[in-house]
């Protein structure tokens, strides 16, 4: 009888030794010649969007607030002087009521005063014009107390100023900045018709002069706000470039001198 025996094996597993895993860091390096200079051409192109933004939009702000500033000026000197016209010739009277309030007055005072209602000086060589007032008021343009009747007379002068003179006070005030030229046409009424005509007309009669038509060219206090020439309309109805990139604009109305108008 045969015997077999097996053989085992003995697979013994031996632990390999463990390995330190290192890696070595790497070197640190910097930019060379050529990206630097390609980060300071891509810097300097945005720094320079950036100042072309800012610029762009500060000119935009600078144009438009001197727009609304010119708009604005042109408004008040046309009140201003629609006030003063209106009430040339005023003068105030007592009034003593009829015993029927419904009966009309039927005697208006003539103007009491030497001094004219209305009077002017046409400028000459291009000089604006001049216009002289007077109304029954104690305060002259100045709200300086004065005796009646309050007589001013308003110009443009060379600084491009609109001023006002008390006659009463012989005292000159400067109202706003800004207006070049003024120039004034004087309605007369001929009955049928009307014609406005340049105060010192041949055959002017100031005392059928019951409207006054004015035109003031005014001006941006700023220049350089535009690039290109400016060409815009004067008083005088020609056509005018300007070089100096200020805006200019003329403002015109016609006005009625209520102590004149039925």
């Amino acid at each position: 009888m045969k015997t077999f025996h097996s053989t085992h094996r003995r697979i013994v597993a031996r632990a390999e030794p463990a390995r330190a895993i290192f890696r070595a860091p790497h070197k640190q390096s910097g930019l060379s010649l050529v990206e630097l200079m390609v980060a300071m051409t891509i810097g300097l192109f945005l720094m320079l969007v950036v100042a072309n933004l800012f610029i762009g939009s500060k000119q935009t702000y600078r144009n438009q607030d001197n727009l609304s500033r010119l708009q604005e000026n042109g408004r008040f000197a046309i009140s201003l002087m629609a006030k003063n016209i209106r009430e040339a010739g005023y003068h105030s009277m007592v009034f003593n009521p009829p015993g029927t309030m419904y009966t009309p007055l039927t005697n208006i005072a003539a103007w009491p005063y030497s001094a004219a209602v209305i009077s002017g000086v046409e400028g000459t060589s291009g000089l604006p014009d001049s216009i002289t007032l007077s109304s029954d008021n104690t305060v002259d343009c100045m709200n300086a107390t004065v005796t009646t009747p309050a007589t001013n007379t308003f110009t443009a002068n060379a600084s491009a100023q609109l001023t006002c003179t008390s006659v009463n006070n012989n005292k000159t005030a400067v109202l706003l900045d800004g207006v070049e030229d003024m120039q004034i046409l004087y309605g007369e009424n001929l009955g049928s018709t009307h014609r406005y005509v340049p105060y010192g007309t041949t055959g002017l009669n100031m005392g059928n002069v019951d409207t006054v038509r004015i035109c003031m060219l005014l001006r941006t206090l700023e220049s350089s706000l535009t690039v290109n020439a400016q060409t815009y309309t004067d008083c005088k109805g020609n056509s005018v470039s300007s070089t100096d990139g200020r805006i200019r604009e003329a403002f015109s109305e016609t006005f009625s001198i209520r102590s004149r108008t039925q």
